[in-house]
């Protein structure tokens, strides 16, 4: 995965102590600083959600017929190179279904749906497999998320450059006071930031990703960068 290194320079807060004993031990001149180390990184992971949605006079009607589609819209993330183990059922509902005139409604029937999440394999074309589920049978899909699989090996380095800008701003200011920076005498790990998961669009409110009209094209899914930030607060030694 390609991704590039962004080190903040962090403010620095120049703290002395320059008097002071403890018994016959001077306590050692200090300078607390902050730091910040930002990573960016290409998502590599897709997830969205798709669902099927069917009405029908009598429950039973309703179950077998929502059944059969969502057996099609399955069988459609497969073919397109999903593994069944990535299609995951996350709900199913069954609800009377009511048709609403002149002011009063009557229940003309029942309303049955099923949804999937569906993880998208890596170096896959996350479009092409939204654009299967559609073709499938789908009748919606959004909740799309996109993420990236090493966010640890990323905080590990983005933590890094966190401590390298960290010590940055400690040798500027101490050169500002005419001191040189020695060794850390305490770090604290203060901070700690993944992006979270964007959920791009919810059927729940009548939104939805579909495909596009022309077989030619695939529905455009494009991943952006993803940030991981480390932020460290270090006292270090002034000589």
């Amino acid at each position: 995965m390609k991704h590039r290194l962004l080190a903040l320079a962090a403010a620095g807060a120049l703290c002395l102590s320059l008097c002071g004993f403890s018994g016959t031990q001077p306590l050692p001149d200090t300078i607390t600083v902050q730091g910040t180390g930002i990573v960016e990184a290409r998502p590599d992971q897709t997830k969205f959600t798709a669902g099927v949605n069917v009405v029908k006079p009598t429950a039973a009607e309703a179950v077998s017929a929502g059944n059969e589609m969502a057996a099609g819209v399955r069988q459609a993330l497969m073919d397109a190179g999903v593994p069944e183990e990535n299609i995951i059922t996350d709900g199913l509902w069954l609800w009377e279904h009511y048709t609403y005139t002149n002011y009063t409604s009557y229940r003309d029937g029942y309303e049955y749906r099923v949804s999937f999440t569906v993880k998208v394999p890596e170096g896959t074309e996350a479009g092409a497999v939204l654009d299967a589920a559609v073709a499938g049978g789908a009748t919606s899909t959004g909740s799309l998320t996109q993420t990236v699989s090493d966010a640890g090996d990323l905080y590990t380095e983005a933590l890094g450059a966190a401590v390298e800008s960290a010590r940055q701003s400690a040798e500027k200011l101490a050169a500002a006071s005419g001191k040189t920076v020695g060794k850390a005498l305490y770090i604290t790990e203060s901070g700690y930031g993944v992006a979270e998961e964007t959920e791009r669009n919810n059927p729940d409110t009548g939104g939805g990703y579909f495909a596009s009209d022309s077989a030619q094209e695939t529905t455009p899914i494009l991943p952006g960068l993803e940030q991981v930030e480390a932020q460290v607060e270090i006292v270090f030694e002034l000589v």
